[in-house]
């Protein structure tokens, strides 16, 4: 019964890390979407894609509010579009990557291993703006940041070369010196409660073995048994091999004889396979077969 008890907690460990690895480290999905001319592959974080035509006599406050920009005409757009050049510039993490006629790609890092990542682009007609929120815990998500940037098309372009080269860098370098320290200490602790537990398993293993040299008038044994003993204050429990004799029930653990019992002062529960003596109880699993030997009293 101990054994399958620690059987079972080591596959709800198991299971456990596995759940947390999948939530922490596992790399997103892909989805695709095009939105009016963006073509672009998504993580799944927060994700946002814009495109407006500027100049419609129309008021886009609430799109830009974080910034506190709006515009309704093509001069209060230049001004927009330069004073967010401007911030983004003078972000804390940043990488000014040329782009057609004018383009801006930086992030920022808002807390522990959460980035944000910003590209804008404009044109004549249309201004681009995409923007990624999203933890980075393991160098995997790194390659997905790398594969969205490269994937973006605008109006039926890709990214050109240029891009693509500084991107390298960018994520190469981005602060998450923990990121392998993580996987690492995650790694740790799974060894150690599953190593740990074999351990356990493997000493009860041993505490629960018969002797290879066993008494001559000995019967049967049973290695698939345990003592347990109670008192007031706790409820000991031990692996053990139980043999029986002519008159005497014997009790080995770890291999070394520790109870011999006479059997008549024993009490007997075939149905729950257990033995009473004082404040000891013998569960031995294969007791029914024990039965032509024993003296049956029942509890």
């Amino acid at each position: 019964m101990i054994k399958k008890i620690i059987f079972i907690s080591i596959l709800a460990d198991i299971l456990i890390l596995a759940l947390l690895y999948y939530i922490f480290f596992k790399p997103a999905n892909y989805r695709e979407e095009k939105i009016n001319g963006i073509k672009a592959v998504f993580p799944q974080w927060k994700s946002e894609i814009y495109n407006y035509p500027p100049w419609k006599g129309r008021t886009y406050k609430s799109l830009f509010s974080r910034f506190g920009f709006y515009w309704t005409s093509q001069t209060d757009f230049e001004k927009f579009f330069s004073e967010l050049e401007i911030k983004m510039k003078n972000a804390p993490y940043k990488a000014e990557l040329p782009l057609y006629e004018r383009g801006v790609f930086y992030y920022q890092k808002k807390g522990e291993n959460v980035f944000e990542f910003v590209f804008l682009f404009r044109n004549e007609k249309n201004i681009y703006w995409t923007t990624l929120t999203g933890s980075i815990f393991s160098s995997k998500d790194k390659g997905i940041l790398r594969k969205f940037f490269e994937n973006l098309e605008i109006e039926g372009k890709k990214v050109s070369p240029d891009f693509r080269d500084k991107l390298e860098k960018v994520f190469d370098d981005l602060p998450i010196s923990k990121i392998k320290r993580a996987e690492s200490i995650f790694a740790l602790i799974f060894l150690i409660l599953i190593g740990s537990q074999l351990f356990i398993l493997a000493l009860l293993s041993f505490m629960g073995r018969c002797p290879k040299n066993i008494e001559e008038d000995v019967i049967v044994c049973s290695s698939n048994a345990s003592v347990e003993t109670r008192n007031a204050l706790q409820v000991q429990v031990q692996p053990a091999c139980i043999c029986l004799k002519h008159g005497f029930l014997l009790v080995y653990i770890g291999g070394k004889k520790t109870m011999e019992i006479p059997i008549d002062e024993i009490q007997w529960d075939l149905k729950k396979k257990r033995g009473r003596y004082e404040n000891k109880i013998f569960k031995i699993e294969e007791l029914n077969d024990w039965r032509i030997y024993l003296p049956i009293r029942e509890i």
